[in-house]
């Protein structure tokens, strides 16, 4: 068990860790909680179902780091998101057939609970919330010198965020956005990256304070790149939305002009 560095992801859950982010979600969000066995990290599934923390997408994975190799620091992109691990019988009597397997096609969508909001015109829609505390996404600055930690903050935000009304108005920090897309470092000082939601950050490197967002209009899971011209234009790509909606979106400064 690594005692340091210090985790970048929360690897266990309580009750004490239901989704507060309103009176209703979270007393939804304790009801589903106490249904199930709650664990944490290398906890198995069950039969009864458990809920681990993090889930099977979280922590750091796929493409969710970056270098800077000058200061040697690393910036982990990680997913706080819960996931319900429920075991389901096969009764299939074939042989060779594992026992048991998992229930839901979706478990990390399984570990959510869903709740009537009414938009400005008292439409009323069902928003669905995870059943922990955000945020659900974190950018981490670790020294690879000393294993320390200089900074950790909330990317993005959810869809919740913008589909409650309450929320929306809300001048509340991010409540970041979970997925597996990492980050850009630049030797400008600047982290690009998107992890997994729909607008494309440039983050500070030096304290992660947000310097630029961009509003991209669908889900971004790719990691930006970058590429100069031969007349030393610098551009930052990032691939968009996906099959017949899929777009690369291209960004550099705008030209001096004298």
């Amino acid at each position: 068990v690594p005692t340091w560095p210090a985790p970048f992801a929360r690897q266990s859950l309580t009750l004490d860790e239901a989704n507060d982010v309103l009176p209703e979600v979270h007393d939804s969000a304790v009801a589903f909680l106490q249904r199930y066995r709650l664990g944490g990290l290398f906890t198995p599934p069950s039969v009864q179902g458990t809920v681990l923390m993090p889930s099977w997408i979280g922590g750091a994975g796929w493409g969710a780091t970056s270098l800077d190799p000058v200061h040697n620091v690393l910036y982990v992109k990680s997913s706080n998101i819960p996931i319900l691990a429920r075991l389901s019988p096969d009764t299939s009597g074939r042989a060779g057939v594992p026992r048991y397997r998992i229930a839901d096609p979706i478990p990390d969508r399984a570990a959510s609970v869903r709740i009537i909001a009414r938009d400005w015109t008292f439409r009323r829609q069902l928003v669905r919330f995870r059943v922990t505390k955000p945020p659900y996404g974190t950018l981490t600055a670790i020294d690879l010198g000393t294993g320390a930690q200089q900074w950790q903050v909330p990317v993005g935000d959810p869809p919740e965020r913008a589909r409650h009304p309450e929320l929306a108005r809300s001048d509340a920090p991010p409540m970041g956005v979970s997925g597996p897309s990492g980050g850009l470092t630049t030797a400008g000082g600047l982290i690009f990256l998107t992890g997994g939601g729909s607008q494309l950050l440039a983050i500070r490197a030096t304290d992660g304070s947000l310097r630029w967002s961009y509003d991209l209009r669908r889900e971004a899971m790719a990691n930006p790149m970058t590429y100069r011209t031969r007349d030393g234009r610098q551009f930052v790509v990032v691939a968009t939305g996906g099959g017949s909606d899929a777009v690369l979106r291209a960004f550099t400064l705008a030209p001096e002009r004298d």
